[in-house]
């Protein structure tokens, strides 16, 4: 008998013979998965006696109940603007009773019972709202926890905000809930200082690195805002830059740059080595017209934002275009100027806003930082 066939029939054998219920532990996945289906793991392993196919059978069937119980027990919540329909059942018993008894020379008594079952089966559905707002903090000024023209936000995996205040030259740092933590950065073309800076990103390690506009370089820092490294120069060459107005990082720590001016996204090492390069000016795919929002996805697929062409194009990290969508307008997948976009863990972008790896999202307007 062939390896597979055997391990087929004892299968069978143990299903029929010994009465195994394949994870019947799915129906009550509250409890630890792992020690409900602990039980009938055991039961197989029995049944199985030394045919070591048929064990290997049993354990194939207890990793594939665990995940199948832990994904029910821990389903994936509704994203965002998607409808869920929830099917409700209720029962309702009616039971009724009736005695009859009596004449003048004997008493009898006969009793009836009638039960009656109702079952009601409806549905709900439900939106989940999105933007939800939760709290905003900042206002026009230079102190602490104020801005003037925010240009930029990050958020880092410990929920820190990171905001790049363009009108101070500085860089500012809060907790999730905006507690001011501290700040970075002043007027010049030295080492941790700016020009019209414009967006910020913060990789996997917590380093932070700003596009500095009129400086025409990258900068990076440690997260509390030590200086670490720059590059760029003026110029239309490989790893320089007319107007970089977005920075965005990826998983692996590499650095993409919307180099705005010269129509061209450029990808760089996370130390600031010139990798790859595309895009030329035009409105044709993979053409630009202002790249003025870059964002990374966990599958490393790019996508920027065009202010001039009004639409998103979507890039593999090598710069091979994939797709686009987006015209002028003010109605549902339309523009009018798109600049930051954002990738969430759903894989879904966001016009305007930075999304962190929490549910909250953060978006700068005006003088003000506001959590959505």
């Amino acid at each position: 008998m062939k390896a597979g066939v055997r391990w087929f029939v004892g299968l069978v054998v143990l299903l029929v013979g010994a009465g195994f219920t394949a994870s019947p532990a799915l129906a009550t996945c509250g409890k630890p998965c792992k020690k409900l289906i602990a039980s009938d793991f055991k039961a197989c392993k029995s049944a199985c006696g030394k045919d070591d196919i048929c064990k290997k059978g049993c354990r194939e069937e207890r990793k594939a109940g665990v995940a199948t119980c832990k994904a029910a027990a821990n389903p994936t919540p509704p994203a965002c603007g998607e409808t869920t329909t929830t099917t409700t059942t209720s029962t309702s018993t009616t039971t009724r009773i009736s005695n009859t008894a009596t004449t003048t020379t004997s008493t009898t008594t006969t009793t009836s019972t009638s039960t009656t079952t109702t079952t009601t089966t409806g549905t709900a559905t439900a939106t989940t709202p999105c933007g939800t707002f939760v709290i905003e903090w900042g206002s026009l000024g230079r102190g602490d926890g104020q801005f003037d023209d925010p240009g930029g936000v990050a958020v880092d995996h410990g929920g820190n905000a990171f905001v790049s205040d363009q009108g101070n030259d500085q860089v500012q740092k809060f907790t999730n809930a905006g507690t001011f933590l501290t700040k970075w950065g002043s007027l010049g073309f030295g080492d941790g200082q700016f020009i019209h800076m414009g967006g910020v990103a913060v990789d996997g390690s917590g380093n932070v690195f700003v596009a500095d506009e009129s400086s025409n370089r990258i900068e990076e820092f440690t997260d509390t805002g030590t200086f670490l490294t720059k590059w760029g120069t003026f110029g239309t060459g490989d790893g320089q830059f007319n107007v970089p107005f977005a920075v965005a990082v990826d998983g692996s720590g590499n650095v993409f740059v919307g180099d705005f001016s010269n129509s061209r996204v450029q990808k760089f090492t996370n130390a600031g080595t010139f990798l790859t390069k595309w895009g030329s000016v035009g409105s044709g795919e993979g053409q630009f017209s202002g790249p003025q929002g870059v964002a990374v996805d966990s599958s490393g697929n790019v996508f920027v934002t065009e202010g001039n062409n009004n639409r998103v194009q979507k890039f593999t990290d090598t710069g091979t275009f994939l797709t686009k969508w987006g015209s002028l307008g003010s109605g549902d997948g339309e523009f009018s100027g798109p600049a930051g976009v954002a990738v969430d863990g759903r894989q879904r972008l966001h016009h305007r806003l930075e999304q962190p790896p929490h549910p909250e999202v953060r978006v700068s307007v005006g003088e003000r930082a506001s959590l959505l």
